[in-house]
């Protein structure tokens, strides 16, 4: 009977130890691997920006409140690179043009790549931008961001916005 007992314990715990390795088999294979541009983000931007990019409040802005219409009009894709958080970040023009490119796709969520008003950028729009320095960033910010504003309401209410 004893003999018996044993075995049985035995048995459940193989099953035990199978169940939990092809759980962990399961979770590994899920696991996404980081990106050099979400790698990069963790290292240079998420200490202000957080790991979803909400910021902390006016000092430093939700990349996700206005991010879309931002990055829909020239000036506001140069903003982005020309902040002193990326025009000053130690990474390559290359290496911040994937940065910025996560943030488009994961953070403002267009990971398809469908949202034309969301242009990936390229290392050659990130060098063309990233010598221009910003003398007064959250004034340009607020107009950036009331100028955005007020070309998408005048869209909505039939106007050019333009």
């Amino acid at each position: 009977m004893q003999l018996i007992e044993t075995a049985s314990k035995q048995v459940r715990l193989t099953i035990a130890i199978g169940v939990l390795v092809v759980a962990a088999m399961s979770c590994a294979q899920a696991a996404q691997p980081m990106t050099a541009g979400q790698q990069n983000y963790m290292l240079q931007c998420q200490g202000c920006h957080k790991a979803n990019g909400e910021g902390f409040g006016e000092s430093v802005p939700d990349l996700r409140s206005v991010g879309r219409q931002l990055l829909a009009v020239p000036a506001g894709r140069q903003f982005y690179v020309s902040v002193p958080g990326s025009a000053n970040a130690p990474l390559s023009d290359q290496q911040l043009a994937e940065v910025l490119n996560f943030i488009i796709a994961d953070i403002l969520g267009d990971e398809d790549g469908r949202d034309d008003s969301l242009t990936r950028f390229t290392e050659e729009e990130i060098t063309s931008y990233r010598s221009i320095r910003i003398a007064d960033v959250q004034r340009l910010r607020e107009d950036l961001v009331k100028s955005v504003t007020e070309n998408s309401l005048a869209k909505k209410r039939g106007g050019t916005g333009e």
